[in-house]
């Protein structure tokens, strides 16, 4: 059974969702990875300072 029907929505809704749910973990991605670089990196010049 196709997914869209077992939760009662269309094949674009279904689509949808997981373009925005790639969006979101890529984006996530890219934040924490930015994030912990940065941090790291503080704590390196903190450390060696």
């Amino acid at each position: 059974m196709d997914l869209a029907q077992r939760m009662g929505l269309s094949d674009t809704q279904v689509k949808t969702w997981y373009q925005n749910r790639r969006y979101v973990l890529l984006f996530s991605a890219i934040f924490f990875h930015t994030f912990f670089s940065l941090f790291f990196s503080a704590i390196k010049q903190t450390i060696y300072s």
